[in-house]
């Protein structure tokens, strides 16, 4: 049977649909973000102090705590609002934060969500490549474990939202485990040597999404970086997409209406 809302996050829900709609009122401009080719730091910063940046993650870490059906509901005001900033914010939140909420140890979320969060990081998805998109599981970048635990990640990602924005990266490569080649998921953070942002892509439309390629030349990534377990990482990239097709249907709703 359908399940019967929770009252109260129902009453939590209404009142960040009120605050969405207070805020676009009053300092989101659409055409001028167009325009710009960017959604302003200053408005990520402002959406983050009224709890929009992080709605699903559990409050110990300084989010909403609201349940998939809730984020759902709150996201579809994002795409009534503006197409392009639902996807800013669904790569950020739909996609990107969500392996390490789903996946991540207790030590990789408390050093990563309340960031992300409160909106002072921006995250990335980083699975799609020149050879492979909607064959993911053919991707190309390889990861290789080293002596002393660490990997070291080589390949070339594109069409990745928030590419030169984004701290945190949650990020797709092959590797040999256990003998067998598999795949991995790793946290990459901005800054990291050999992580290198590509060119932006120039799009017809949503064109404040910065979509760029993303190049990996020997990125070493420390063992405390590694999301689940090494070979799950295509399982983990599936669970996530799966997630993030539910609010993207409920985007396309904001956006019809």
């Amino acid at each position: 049977p359908y399940p019967k809302p929770d009252a109260e996050e129902q009453d939590k829900i209404r009142g960040l649909v009120q605050s969405v709609r207070e805020l676009a009122e009053a300092k989101i401009d659409p055409r001028k973000m167009e325009d710009e080719r960017w959604v302003p730091d200053e408005l990520l910063a402002e959406m983050g102090e009224r709890g929009l940046m992080g709605l699903y993650v559990p409050e110990e870490y300084g989010g909403q705590g609201l349940s998939q059906t809730g984020y759902c509901r709150v996201f579809e005001e994002f795409a009534q609002i503006d197409p392009t900033l639902s996807v800013v914010l669904g790569v950020h939140q739909s996609i990107g934060m969500k392996g390490i909420v789903l996946f991540g140890s207790d030590e990789q979320k408390e050093r990563f969500l309340p960031d992300l969060a409160s909106g002072r990081k921006l995250a990335a998805f980083v699975l799609t490549e020149p050879n492979a998109g909607s064959d993911a599981y053919n991707l190309e970048s390889r990861a290789v474990k080293q002596p002393d635990g660490s990997w070291l990640l080589n390949g070339e990602k594109r069409y990745i939202g928030n590419g030169s924005r984004a701290g945190v990266l949650v990020t797709f490569a092959r590797a040999e485990v256990g003998g067998e080649d598999k795949h991995i998921a790793l946290i990459l953070e901005q800054g990291m040597e050999g992580l290198e942002v590509g060119e932006r892509y120039d799009t017809m439309g949503l064109r404040a999404n910065d979509l760029r390629r993303l190049y990996f030349k020997d990125v070493r990534v420390p063992p405390e970086n590694v999301l689940g377990e090494p070979g799950e990482g295509f399982r983990i990239a599936m669970h996530v997409l799966n997630n993030g097709r539910m609010s993207l249907g409920t985007g396309s709703v904001g956006g019809a209406k």
